[in-house]
């Protein structure tokens, strides 16, 4: 087997700052300090992909060095579908107190008596929910001894999924987990008080002056997860020598409130009502800047040179791009004049990439709006096309900058794109005439062929832009292009990159809201690409540790399956390929237009039936019972 060398730009935070992000770190810090013993929260806003992760880990290891401040990192995405979200950041920050002084008696004996309160909550949710807040949190003993009562009424109601003596065995065990012969209190405000006045003892006990936790990942959570988890920051853990960074994007967690709070009453605005939700909880709102024109192409050529070049050699590049950041509005960036005044002769190991950046800069500015996220998505698909290319054999054929040039098409302008393929598609030898003529200006009709649309191209000022660039592609047969850019194997490759229906894709994956207005577009893919694009849904859905709640991809993959029937019977396998114990009751309906064909109905009812039969799962199997005559199943 052949191995190549394929580099990737890694998406992940860097120690490397390669957009000047070290000056906002230090004034995070510098914002803590100042707080003394108050609690303070600060909201690090940006765009998804704008870097808040990685301002996040160098606030983290500046920290690192303060002894009597204890800095915690909390990741709600990856905790979002194992447990209520509240729960587990109370949990989290517990065992992150006690990871810190594991040999501190006294921190140990403390913890316990907290995370015996939130067992308190575990088990109040799990015997059936009657002292389970959701806004408010810790129920009191007195409702959890209520809840036997509660029990046995349901099951004199009919309800036989669980017997007396199971539901007292629970009970049992319930009381065991919150016993405490000290506890009093009786209400859900004392219960809050109660956590807060103990969390700061555990600090007291710890020897915490400070305790900083960063809350990352918030705006990737399903809205339920972002509620409670801003819900448990506010109610318990907002106390004297607390403070919080949270980064997020803040038009996410106003759709979250939105969402949550859909009935408010019709004076008042659910814009205006998110808002100011989000400012009573984050004192000190900070909105990380989008890179400007300098500051890409800094970054594009940081990026790629970094690449060709060791830590050593690297180094003054790096230490040039910083000083030339400090005041982006009265630079171009780090371009070849800067580098030869700066630094000297430019190596020829990185001619390419600086000329590659210079190319880049002005579409990748305006069509990422400066977002580093982006960008590496726009280099890696780059890389892994000439990647393809070399493992067919033909990379001699591909030049950079134009392939580099076809993609800044196909990525900002996608119908002038798909008109350009058509157009290679159907000359002789791979060299429309039509563009030629649109390089040069030429777009009055008649002169342009049978292809009327592309005369449009001038009424499109990126599309402009883009003719503008060099190379110019008149005369050069872009056919070893074409075909690279619509090879499927790049559906694949490093970063998942989609080719041309990345965009499409990013919405379907995006939930109901997102996805409902992509019918059009989904109804247009030929088969294999839809397939594609379903294929890599699939992928996301599988990854899901469990199906309880439904998965904001499923709305994309029914929406491809209702356009593509040859796609419902995968669809089918999907659920089939979780045991009733995963998933939830929202599987049993809202599939008609989905499963249409005979063959997607026919396994359907049959996959339904195991639903209706099985015991592991009385939810899925009561949910199942209850709609099957609306579905026209027999039992």
């Amino acid at each position: 087997m052949i191995s190549y060398n394929l580099m990737f730009f890694n998406d992940n935070e860097t120690d490397v700052d390669l957009l000047q992000y070290e000056p906002i770190a230090v004034s995070v810090i510098a914002l803590l300090d100042n707080a003394g013993n108050e609690p303070i929260s600060i909201g690090l806003h940006g765009d998804w992909g704008a870097g808040k992760s990685s301002v996040l880990a160098m606030v983290q290891a500046n920290l690192a060095s303060k002894k009597k401040t204890l800095c915690l990192k909390f990741n709600s995405w990856t905790f979002q579908g194992f447990e209520d979200a509240k729960l587990v950041l109370l949990e989290s920050l517990i065992n992150g107190i006690l990871d810190a002084r594991p040999k501190s008696v006294k921190v140990k004996e403390q913890a316990k008596g907290l995370l015996k309160q939130i067992n308190w909550l575990k088990v109040a949710k799990h015997a059936g929910g009657l002292a389970y807040n959701v806004a408010t949190g810790l129920p009191s003993p007195q409702q959890i001894g209520g809840l036997s009562n509660f029990a046995k009424s349901l099951l004199a109601k009919g309800h036989d999924a669980i017997t007396t003596t199971d539901m007292d065995a629970i009970l049992c065990t319930a009381k065991e987990l919150v016993s405490t012969p000290d506890h009093s209190a009786s209400t859900v405000p004392s219960q809050v008080h109660e956590f807060r006045r103990d969390f700061t003892t555990l600090l007291d006990e710890a020897g915490i002056e400070k305790l900083v936790i960063l809350v990352d990942d918030l705006d990737r959570c399903l809205p339920i997860t972002i509620i409670e988890t801003l819900e448990a920051i506010r109610l318990f853990l907002f106390v004297e020598r607390s403070a919080f960074v949270i980064a997020v994007d803040e038009t996410m967690v106003e759709y979250a409130v939105r969402q949550h709070f859909p009935d408010l009453p019709g004076r008042i605005s659910p814009q205006v009502y998110s808002r100011n939700y989000l400012e009573k909880l984050i004192q000190v709102p900070f909105r990380i800047p989008a890179l400007g024109s300098s500051e890409t192409r800094t970054y594009i050529t940081l990026l790629l040179i970094e690449q060709q070049l060791n830590a050593e050699e690297f180094a003054p590049y790096l230490e040039l791009a910083r000083k030339l950041l400090m005041m982006p509005w009265i630079s171009n960036g780090l371009d070849r004049a800067k580098i030869e005044e700066s630094i000297g002769d430019v190596p020829s190991k990185i001619n390419s990439s600086l000329t590659l950046a210079a190319q880049l800069t002005p579409l990748l500015t305006a069509g990422t709006k400066g977002n580093p996220r982006q960008i590496k998505r726009f280099l890696n698909t780059l890389i892994l096309r000439e990647s393809i290319a070399e493992a067919r054999g033909f990379n001699k054929m591909i030049k950079r900058p134009i392939l580099a040039k076809l993609m800044l098409l196909e990525r900002f302008a996608l119908d002038e794109y798909e008109q350009l393929i058509a157009m290679i598609a159907t000359s002789r030898d791979g060299k429309p005439e039509q563009i030629k003529m649109l390089e040069k200006g030429n777009t009055k009709r008649g002169t342009l062929g049978d292809s009327e649309p592309v005369a449009n191209w001038s009424k499109n000022p990126t599309v402009q832009q883009w003719l503008d660039l060099d190379p110019k592609l008149g005369g050069i047969d872009l056919r070893p292009y074409a075909f690279v850019t619509r090879d499927k194997r790049m559906f694949s490759g490093v970063n998942g990159g989609l080719g041309i229906h990345e965009a499409l894709y990013e919405k379907l994956k995006g939930g109901a809201l997102s996805a409902s207005g992509q019918r059009e577009a989904v109804k247009k893919l030929v088969d294999a690409d839809a397939r594609a694009i379903f294929d890599t849904l699939r992928e996301d859905v599988l990854k899901e540790s469990s199906l309880a709640s439904k998965p904001n991809e499923m709305e994309g993959l029914i929406l491809l399956a209702e356009s593509h029937p040859n796609l419902q019977l995968p669809l089918i396998d999907i659920l089939k390929s979780r045991t009733p114990s995963d998933l939830g009751a929202w599987v049993v309906s809202g599939w008609n237009k989905a499963f249409s064909s005979e063959p997607a109905q026919a396994a359907f009812k049959r996959l339904y039936k195991t639903w209706m039969n099985q015991t592991e799962n009385k939810a899925l199997r009561k949910s199942a019972t209850a709609t099957a005559k609306i579905n026209k199943i027999e039992t």
